[in-house]
């Protein structure tokens, strides 16, 4: 019981750390979280924090990025954070470190104004990034794959307002896989998981703005990654498989 209550109140500080006036103390804040979250993600059985400590952590975060000025600190913050879905081991874990994100997003996405957005475009760019980077430390394996497409689904893409998140990580998520492979082949399957949420997106989705990003997110990206390397197979979709 004691054990739960000092967790609790460790997210909560960490929060408060992370939107601290102070720079000094905002990093301070994200290396010790790196450190507690690994530590705490490995102390549950299979691997996933409580969704009230990831919505007070994602909500520190949000603000820790929302005081950080200029853009070399921006991007050395948004790699900070993205960095953190590394602290978990179990697909459980990125699955709702990620679900919770989205959600954080979408709360916080009316505060922001053309002064600030660009940042949290930055750190939603590198979170989606750093997430595939994990998919390939576990060699795209299937079933992790499925399980982070259905956290971008229900997330981010299932939510229409406000509308600007889900087009951003529209126009991104298939540029990002490609770079998190770093000119590998994926495996077929993992690909069609990966695409998934956008894929859905295009056989039901009713908002036009969203269809046309979607559409030019799997077809624009794919092609230009297959004329960029005409020694690769695509198939249908451009499923990767060299000949």
């Amino acid at each position: 019981m004691n054990s739960i209550a000092e967790d609790s109140s460790s997210e909560i500080k960490f929060a408060r750390k992370l939107a601290a006036n102070e720079v000094k103390k905002r990093k301070q804040a994200i290396t010790g979280l790196t450190a507690w979250l690994k530590a705490r993600a490995s102390a549950t059985s299979d691997g996933v924090l409580p969704e009230l400590e990831l919505r007070k952590l994602w909500r520190g975060l949000f603000f820790c990025m929302w005081l950080a000025d200029k853009a070399p600190v921006q991007n050395e913050l948004a790699g900070r954070v993205a960095g953190l879905v590394h602290c978990f081991s179990s697909v459980g874990g990125v699955r709702s470190w990620l679900m919770v994100c989205g959600r954080t997003m979408r709360e916080e996405w009316s505060k922001l104004d053309k002064y600030r957005i660009d940042k949290y475009y930055v750190l939603l760019r590198k979170v989606i990034h750093e997430t595939f980077v994990w998919l390939k430390g576990s060699n795209w394996k299937v079933k992790r794959v499925e399980a982070v497409a259905a956290a971008l689904r229900d997330g981010f893409f299932a939510h229409p307002q406000p509308n600007g998140v889900r087009l951003h990580v529209a126009d991104l998520l298939t540029d990002e896989l490609l770079a998190a492979a770093e000119g590998a082949c994926l495996p077929p399957q993992a690909l069609l998981s990966a695409l998934d949420p956008l894929l859905l997106g295009l056989a039901i989705e009713s908002d036009r703005t969203f269809f046309n990003r979607a559409l030019a997110a799997v077809v624009g990206s794919l092609s230009d990654k297959a004329s960029d390397h005409p020694g690769v197979s695509w198939g249908p979709l451009g499923l990767l498989s060299r000949d």
